[in-house]
């Protein structure tokens, strides 16, 4: 069973997705947040959009509590004979207190400019990402709403993500390498 989670927060497109690939190659096992919403919106049969996303993400919590989306992660974790996994997209206090209750929990926030994430996200193309800076600002303002900013504020660590490709991931390879370290 997992024992430590190194749980990633960070705004939509400041480098998450980077993080948990970079994880991978370290031979971490790696859950992702937003594969649970986007599990219910196939399990409903909506389409992935932005909007369909957020709406999912917020009923989820409202209907099952703050906290729904660590619980399911967690009962997976539970199946897993990894010492440290790490977890990508942590939006809430309550997120990291369901994983604390099972787990040892540090935190990295990956930080970077808005005007860097929205060029970001423009280019990624996934089928939830902003069509445009209404929507972009929208689900940022969603995203706070859920308190991503209060995780990142306790973040252990953060990893400014402004520079090249390359730059990045090897701060987050001693990122990781330290925090896996870390009792």
């Amino acid at each position: 069973m997992v024992e430590r989670i190194i749980a990633i927060s960070g705004m939509p497109g400041s480098g998450k997705s980077l993080v948990s690939y970079v994880a991978r190659e370290m031979s971490y096992h790696v859950y992702v947040m937003g594969d649970v919403v986007r599990d219910e919106a196939k399990r409903l049969g909506l389409e992935p959009s932005p909007a369909n996303l957020g709406m999912i993400a917020l009923k989820l919590r409202k209907e099952e509590g703050p906290a729904v989306v660590a619980r399911i992660l967690g009962g997976q974790m539970k199946n897993d004979d990894s010492k440290i996994a790490v977890v990508e997209g942590v939006r809430s206090v309550d997120e990291l207190q369901e994983f604390r209750k099972c787990f040892k929990v540090t935190v990295l926030a990956v930080v970077c400019s808005s005007r860097t994430r929205y060029s970001r996200l423009k280019k990624r193309g996934r089928s939830d990402d902003p069509r445009n800076v209404s929507e972009f600002r929208e689900r940022d303002k969603r995203e706070l709403r859920l308190g991503i900013g209060k995780v990142m504020d306790t973040a252990d660590k953060r990893i400014k993500n402004e520079a090249d490709v390359i730059t990045f991931r090897s701060k987050v390879r001693e990122a990781l390498e330290d925090m896996s370290r870390v009792g």
